[in-house]
């Protein structure tokens, strides 16, 4: 956990934000360390109705014009980080910049673009996988097997 939370913090140096956002429910218990160890609020946006006490769509106190950084573990087609950022920006946030440990190189990046959002990754999987495969973790079977369904997604 402390080696991933390092990683985050160092995508995040230099960005702008005001908020960090979790892409609910991987993300959150480290967007929930992230924000104590820097100080920067945490909001999460709510991808299902609430059904009792208040019902809002962002959970956390916000201001309408804070910017947020949204934070994930992976993209793929970055489905649903849209859904967060549609959410996080119908109630009046800004969104920018997206953090992942993991493109799967699949679209998501470039559909993060497309809307006008850069996407920030640690790593890629077919780096991953090459380096998997060099120190042996990994058969060049499996190796094979995953690229292939990969490119085949």
């Amino acid at each position: 956990m402390d080696s991933a939370v390092e990683v985050y913090e160092s995508l995040a140096n230099g960005l702008k934000f005001d908020l960090l956002a979790d892409v609910p429910r991987a993300a959150t218990p480290i967007v929930a360390i992230l924000s104590h160890k820097s100080r920067v609020p945490m909001v999460s946006p709510r991808m299902d109705e609430k059904e009792h006490g208040i019902r809002r769509h962002i959970d956390g106190l916000f201001e309408h014009g804070q910017r947020v950084l949204v934070i994930d573990d992976l993209i793929t087609l970055a489905d649903s980080k849209l859904a967060a950022i549609t959410i996080l920006e119908e109630n009046g946030l800004k969104v920018t910049d997206v953090l992942v440990l993991i493109d799967r190189e699949q679209g998501g990046v470039e559909a993060l673009s497309r809307r006008g959002i850069s996407c920030h990754c640690a790593f890629k999987l077919k780096s991953l996988l090459d380096f998997y495969l060099e120190e042996k973790r990994i058969t060049t079977e499996q190796y094979e097997r995953t690229v292939g369904y990969l490119q085949n997604e």
